[in-house]
Order: structure tokens, then C-alpha cells, then sequence
């Protein structure tokens, strides 16, 4: 699909039920509807910054994004993330308990 992150993607997710598609990579997230590959509107995410991990909320309206020192979530419809400093090098993985109340 067009935007894909150049040079290299990271990592990968489909949303719970298989609507849309995620790609993490040096220059971003990217999302697009998984059955025509058109662009989710909004994606991809306005951080400038390499991103190693990649997960949708079991909900689908959320994804998280993990990179170097931070990790963010934003919601699926577009608008502001919210972004966590830590404490480590990258982050190279991000999950969401079963309810989507937390992230770890």
C-alpha cells in the first residue's frame, strides 16, 4: 500500500477483527483498511521518530506504538496521541491486557 514506512518496517499488526493494518518502521505508523489498502485518514502518525513494536487495543480503537524511550497511543480515528517517556533503550514490544486497560 502507498505511505508505507521507509526504509525498513519494524513490525506489523492486523487489527482484532481484521479491518485494518498497521505498520511500524523508521519513519512512522501507517494504517489502511486491510480489505482495499486505502489509507486510514489521519496516519500516518505525526511522531518523526523510528518505531520497533506495534500493537492494536482488543477494542481495535487504539494503537500502541513503541520506539526509542517512548511509548504512545493513539486512537484509530485520528487525533492526539498519548506519549510515555521510559526509563530503557527501544522498546521492542508493546501488548494491551485483554481489556485494553493497560499497556505493557
Amino acid at each position: 500500500p502507498a505511505g508505507i514506512p521507509a526504509p525498513q518496517v519494524n513490525a506489523v499488526a492486523f487489527s482484532p477483527d481484521g479491518a485494518h493494518v498497521a505498520a511500524a518502521g523508521m519513519a512512522g505508523v501507517c494504517v489502511w483498511e486491510a480489505a482495499t489498502g486505502k489509507p486510514v485518514p489521519g496516519w500516518p502518525s505525526p511522531q518523526a521518530h523510528s518505531f520497533q513494536a506495534l500493537a492494536f487495543s482488543p477494542d481495535g480503537k487504539s494503537v500502541a506504538g513503541g520506539g526509542f524511550g517512548s511509548v504512545w497511543v493513539r486512537p484509530l480515528a485520528g487525533g492526539p496521541a498519548r506519549q510515555f517517556s521510559v526509563a530503557v533503550g527501544p522498546v521492542t514490544g508493546v501488548a494491551f491486557d485483554s481489556t485494553g486497560g493497560r499497556l505493557a
